[in-house]
C-alpha cells in the first residue's frame, strides 16, 4: 500500500535530493563519493542532514556548529548512518566555519545557520570555491545581496 507524503516531508527530500543531484556530478567528478561538510546543525540542519545520509554516494566529513550540543547529537548520527566520526568543528567560536573552506576534503557545504549568517557565509563559501546548498533568506539587506552578487561574478567560471 502507497503511503501518502506528507508536504513537509517532500520538501525536505527534494531539497537534498536536488541540491546533491545537481551537484554530483559537477564536482569531484574522479571520485565514488561526494564530500561534504555542514555548517549548523540545530534543528534545519539536523533536518537537512537526516535527509541527506539517506542519499547515496555521500560522505559527511565534517559537521560545524558553535552549539556543542548540537556539534555532538550531529557526530553521533553521522557515525551511526556512515561508521566513521566526522570532524567537529565550533569550539573555536563563530567563524570557526571558515577552517572548513580552506580544506582540500570538501567538495561542498550545507550550509543551515540563523538567517542573518547567510550572506556572510555564502560570500565567504563562494570566494573559496566551494559549491553549497542555503537556506532561504539569502540576504537580510541590499548590501548582503551585491556582495553576494559580487562574490559570484569574481569565482564564476
Amino acid at each position: 500500500m502507497l503511503r501518502r507524503m506528507r508536504r513537509r516531508e517532500f520538501l525536505k527530500s527534494a531539497s537534498a535530493a536536488v541540491a546533491f543531484g545537481a551537484l554530483a556530478p559537477r564536482v569531484n567528478a574522479q571520485a565514488k563519493e561526494l564530500r561534504c561538510a555542514f555548517i549548523g546543525v540545530g534543528g534545519r540542519g539536523i533536518s537537512l542532514l537526516r535527509e541527506t545520509l539517506k542519499l547515496p554516494g555521500i560522505r559527511i566529513v565534517a559537521i560545524c556548529d558553535i552549539n556543542e550540543q548540537n556539534r555532538n547529537r550531529a557526530v553521533a548520527i553521522v557515525q551511526e548512518a556512515q561508521k566513521h566520526r566526522p570532524d567537529a568543528l565550533g569550539d573555536k567560536g563563530v567563524f570557526h566555519y571558515r577552517d572548513l573552506l580552506a580544506r582540500d576534503d570538501v567538495d561542498c557545504l550545507v550550509i543551515a545557520t540563523p538567517c542573518n549568517w547567510h550572506a556572510t557565509m555564502y560570500v565567504d563559501a563562494l570566494n573559496a570555491g566551494k559549491h553549497f546548498y542555503g537556506e532561504k533568506p539569502i540576504a537580510i539587506t541590499m548590501n548582503e545581496i551585491r556582495a553576494i552578487l559580487e562574490a559570484r561574478k569574481k569565482t564564476r567560471k
